[in-house]
């Protein structure tokens, strides 16, 4: 046939070729707490998902590396460890960050000079922060070995930096 009759678009459902795909939302209204984010949204956090997991991989290779081969003989160790891991995974995250993550054009002159870095790097602070305390509560308290708590406390340290950054450095 050589003409065919549009399709009706069904509410809340979205297709990649919907010219209004970037203003809908994950889900139809009031099917989850999903709805309220737009899509690039969700696809932004995918994306700094995957960053974060390369930079936990620097990090945790990095405690693993000091903890086995620097400070295997010191009780405080594992603390020091942690925060030499801190160091080499914001660094891996705030660049990979800046070129995969947070690249909207409206993006683009954001979060590239050194205040912009200095505000990442005290939002990760704060995330360093959280770790320390979770590794303390988890290695002190509970008696887990310090790779099974450090896995643990990355969950909730990531929301925590995603969305600092996310409001604060690159909104």
């Amino acid at each position: 046939r050589a003409w065919r009759r549009p399709r009706r678009r069904q509410a809340g459902r979205v297709t990649r070729g919907d010219k209004y795909f970037q203003n809908r939302t994950f889900a139809p209204k009031g099917k989850g707490v999903l709805m309220i984010l737009p899509l690039p949204m969700i696809f932004e956090f995918l994306r700094y998902a995957v960053v974060g997991g390369i930079a936990f991989l620097a990090d945790f290779g990095t405690l693993v590396g000091f903890q086995e081969l620097v400070f295997s003989q010191c009780s405080w160790g594992v603390y020091v460890s942690t925060v030499c891991g801190f160091v080499v995974g914001l660094a891996v995250n705030y660049f990979l960050s800046l070129l995969f993550v947070f690249t909207q054009a409206k993006d683009c002159g954001k979060g590239r000079s050194f205040g912009a870095f200095v505000v990442f790097g005290v939002i990760g602070l704060v995330g360093l922060g959280l770790t320390e305390l979770g590794m303390c509560l988890g290695i002190e308290c509970l008696g887990w070995n310090y790779m099974v708590v450090k896995i643990l406390v990355t969950g909730g340290v990531l929301m925590w930096n995603y969305l600092g950054r996310r409001l604060i450095v690159f909104r």
